[in-house]
């Protein structure tokens, strides 16, 4: 399986299809149940480049232009940071997942934030939702 290489936001409900799905069910869109346009993150998958291994949830109050997953729903700006570690296997699936957790599901991991929580509408209410990532553990020169 060729390993994630990049995530991409996109805005509208024409990409819905192809976009991360929910692994418990429930909406991809990332602004459901709150105000602004439909959002959606599709993962890119490219077998001549390199993979990526660690994502990162940052919340903020400065606009970087795109990638806003609260676009147009006011209040903080929300993106997912991607990255490539020399020492880590690549991300090979990518999933959200509504609902409160405790920990990442066994295998996976968060996309998570350092100061708050790894919960992407933290701060905003609405479903607890998080991007999850699972990471191959063989060796990063197979990306």
């Amino acid at each position: 399986m060729v390993g994630v290489t990049g995530l991409t936001v996109k805005y509208g409900r024409e990409h819905e299809d192809g976009a991360v799905q929910c692994m418990n069910g429930g909406s991809a869109d990332i602004n459901h149940g709150q105000k602004g346009e439909y959002v959606f993150i599709h993962a890119e998958r490219d077998p001549h480049a390199r993979g990526i291994t660690d994502v990162r949830l940052l919340i903020t109050d400065e606009d970087y232009g795109y990638g806003d997953l609260a676009k147009g729903a006011g209040g903080k700006y929300r993106y997912l940071i991607c990255s490539e570690t020399i020492s880590n296997g690549y991300i090979s699936e990518v999933a959200l997942y509504r609902g409160h957790l405790d920990h990442a599901p066994y295998g996976w991991k968060w996309a998570y934030h350092p100061d708050v929580a790894a919960d992407i509408n933290h701060g905003r209410g609405g479903d607890y939702l998080y991007f999850i990532y699972k990471p191959d553990l063989g060796p990063p020169d197979r990306r």
